[in-house]
């Protein structure tokens, strides 16, 4: 063979190996990539091993220990008769079943959280915690556990007209629950009770109508002035008020007509702004721009709105509770988590931080993470010097606060 031939024959053999090699290394480093964590899922990582773990003995006693963890309350009753109701439970050999009134929706306070009625890495990581509890069980008693979340404030929701920001937010936390242990049903999705089916407005009026005797209403002010203290509902409730004075008589016959057109399209800030300027121009409708005036004024009353939600988040506590109950038989067959870290009695509600070490709930504040990676919950404002972070994970864009870029 010439060396012409050679020299032709062996080109293509060298540039077939080149090839074969570099795609191998091309290949092998796209797999290496692939299995590598995103930011988010090495932060749950890092997050589930700062979580307890539960003992190795298969006793109700080791459970309930346990399950203390997540309430760091140290007096407390009830734990005797609470191992006992455990004890009942596991001897029938099926799952550990929780029931957890929460994740609502999203505040929209942008003081608390990063973006206003989205979901977070808050959120990600409660859900977390809730599947870590049931896995940690599943080690020792082989029936496991299970966690059915029923997203609560249905009312309030309704109130303060944030239905459809609520269903998106529930529908992503669907999305990202991390396995089969954990569930979400909302109150109509219930089989064989009234509300099987029927739209949140419906649901909302159905609890309306059970019994609000002996309801408690201060507890309730705090959480609602500082869900209410922001822009979003500023605004709209703003809006409602000039909706409505639009349609009154006093600036139906009263305001002159041929003016009606120029301020329609006005907000409130700008039509109270309008008013102002004319009464101090002796315009000769003033009276009646003094009377919108009053009107403007008194119906924005951010006190009344706030007392006003206190008692229908009062109402729906209790009113859901004793639903709740009634589609659990009383929960005797099940266990009762909450959030709410006041009980004393944790035979009837467990308390469980939802993000260990803090007794704030996730979707009301914003998640921080420090230099040392050490995981924080508090109020947006609370920190100014972090860096917004996003990715998204499940399909779902999650955001949260870092000390680090």
């Amino acid at each position: 063979m010439s060396k012409k031939n050679t020299c032709l024959f062996g080109t293509p053999i060298l540039l077939a190996f080149f090839l074969f090699f570099n795609i191998e290394k091309a290949s092998a480093s796209f797999e290496i990539d692939e299995e590598s964590p995103s930011e988010i899922e090495r932060l749950i990582s890092h997050y589930k091993s700062t979580l307890p773990t539960i003992g190795n003995n298969l006793s109700p006693e080791t459970i309930i220990d346990f399950l203390q963890l997540f309430s760091q309350k140290d007096e407390v009753d009830g734990r005797e008769k609470l191992i006992k109701k455990t004890r009942k439970l596991m001897k029938t050999n099926a799952p550990l079943h929780f029931i957890l009134p929460g994740f609502p929706f999203k505040s929209f306070n942008e003081k608390k959280v990063i973006s206003p009625g989205e979901i977070d890495l808050a959120d990600v990581l409660a859900l977390t915690t809730l599947d870590h509890l049931c896995q940690e069980i599943g080690k020792i008693y082989e029936a496991g556990a299970c966690v059915t979340i029923i997203p609560d404030a249905i009312r309030i929701s309704c109130f303060l007209g944030v239905q459809t920001q609520r269903d998106d937010y529930i529908s992503n936390l669907r999305n990202l629950l991390p396995s089969e242990c954990l569930h979400i049903k909302e109150i109509h999705e219930f089989e064989s009770m009234p509300t099987t089916g029927k739209p949140l407005e419906e649901v909302a009026l159905f609890l309306s109508e059970r019994d609000t005797d002996g309801i408690e209403k201060d507890p309730y002010i705090p959480f609602v002035r500082h869900e209410l203290d922001c822009p979003f509902y500023y605004k709209k409730i703003k809006e409602e008020i000039l909706a409505k004075v639009r349609t009154q008589r006093t600036f139906r016959d009263s305001f002159p007509e041929e003016l009606k057109e120029s301020v329609q399209e006005l907000s409130y800030d700008e039509f109270a702004l309008y008013l102002t300027e004319a009464i101090q121009n002796n315009d000769e409708n003033q009276e009646t721009y003094k009377a919108l005036m009053r009107t403007l004024k008194t119906q924005f009353s951010l006190k009344t709105m706030i007392k006003k939600c206190a008692l229908i988040n009062a109402q729906e506590a209790k009113q859901l509770s004793g639903y709740i109950s009634d589609l659990f038989e009383g929960y005797e067959n099940y266990l009762r988590l909450s959030v709410n870290q006041h009980h004393k009695d944790i035979s009837q509600k467990l308390p469980f931080q939802m993000i260990l070490g803090s007794h704030i709930t996730p979707w009301h504040n914003t998640l921080f993470i420090n230099s040392k990676e050490e995981i924080l919950l508090a109020s947006r404002n609370k920190f100014e010097d972090g860096y917004l972070k996003e990715e998204s994970y499940r399909g779902v864009s999650i955001k949260w606060i870092s000390q680090s870029k």
